[in-house]
């Protein structure tokens, strides 16, 4: 006795489990990841494991480059299995300006872009992929976001909270240098909002301030003997170029005993007095967790923008005795991080 519906239904689950095989053996979509950030002439960004744990010292790159990569895995997404990430630098002599190398990048149509510092670049190169930035002084000024809660467009990120954190800075240095009147900021043309801010904290706390503008690595030196020969008390400097050249602005303030306020622990390591601000570690490990959920489709113009959570003090002891300054021990016993 022939049974037609039997065999019909056989024969459709025996394709169905075919066709469910077949997908299930076909590769899952590996993402291109467009990365731009400061760095060196031969800054790079290395597959994970290159570096494997948590150790970033003495790599050529920003460190958030790997940082990603954690949150990344946080995330369940692994490198070379699920994504791999085609980076860019800026800020150097070969490649001083952000905005060739975004432009650069975004012809890769990389499925999602990640910016340390140049998210206008980025922003304005790549029109349509999800962006997400990190440390980005205020994205509603910037043009970046319509607000912080509902960003409206293809980007999103982590804010850098420029005005609490120069502050902080300030605060510290009247801790460490308490004659300090006048305070010197290296700024490039981009007009610093890190300037800016500090000349505000500045002017309600009865300081003065002076700009030197730095396009250029190679006006630096000059840069510093206007700081010195004007006779101001201290400086404060943020930016790739300044990131980029940090240990010799280090070495040139004190040559000329300058006390310096940096924003990351990297510029302490690389010779300035104090610094203050978020782990960047952390940050760029949150932002790689956002960047995979852009990944996994999240609407970045849905996504809020976040704030950081986690900061650090550090200071440089060896830079204080050269400039012949003492830490109070009080704020020394509340350093995250210290350089003997």
């Amino acid at each position: 006795m022939r049974r037609p519906g039997r065999i019909a239904t056989l024969v459709g689950a025996a394709l169905a489990a075919a066709a469910s095989l077949a997908q299930a053996q076909q590769p899952a979509k590996v993402y291109r990841i467009g990365m731009l950030g400061p760095g060196p002439a031969d800054c790079a960004f290395p597959p994970s494991d290159a570096a494997k744990g948590t150790q970033w010292e003495g790599l050529p790159l920003h460190p958030v480059a790997l940082a990603m990569r954690f949150g990344l895995r946080d995330a369940g997404l692994l490198e070379g299995r699920d994504y791999h990430v085609e980076g860019r630098c800026y800020g150097n002599p070969s490649q001083p300006d952000a905005a060739p190398v975004a432009a650069e990048l975004a012809a890769l149509d990389a499925d999602a872009y990640m910016v340390v510092t140049g998210a206008d670049a980025l922003a304005h190169a790549v029109k349509t992929k999800p962006v997400v930035f990190m440390a980005v002084p205020d994205p509603v000024a910037f043009g970046l976001v319509q607000s912080l809660r509902r960003p409206g467009g293809n980007l999103t990120g982590i804010s850098g909270m420029v005005d609490e954190l120069v502050a902080k800075r300030i605060e510290l240095l009247r801790e460490i240098v308490p004659s300090l009147r006048s305070i010197g900021l290296l700024t490039d043309r981009r007009n610093s909002p890190v300037g800016a801010a500090a000349e505000a904290v500045a002017g309600r706390l009865d300081l003065a301030t002076k700009r030197f503008l730095v396009d250029k690595p190679e006006q630096l030196p000059e840069a510093l003997d206007a700081a010195h020969a004007q006779g101001v008390d201290a400086l404060m400097f943020a930016g790739a170029l300044f990131w980029v050249h940090r240990e010799q602005i280090a070495n040139l303030a004190k040559e000329r005993a300058l006390p310096t306020a940096c924003t990351l622990f990297d510029y302490v390591k690389a010779g300035c007095l104090v610094s203050y601000s978020w782990d960047n570690v952390q940050m760029g490990r949150r932002a790689g967790e956002l960047l995979a959920r852009v990944l996994k489709g999240a609407n970045p113009a849905e996504m809020p923008v976040e704030q950081p959570t986690v900061f650090e003090l550090g200071l440089n002891l060896s830079t204080a005795k050269a400039l012949g300054l003492t830490i109070p021990p009080a704020l020394l016993a509340r350093a995250d991080r210290v350089i003997e």
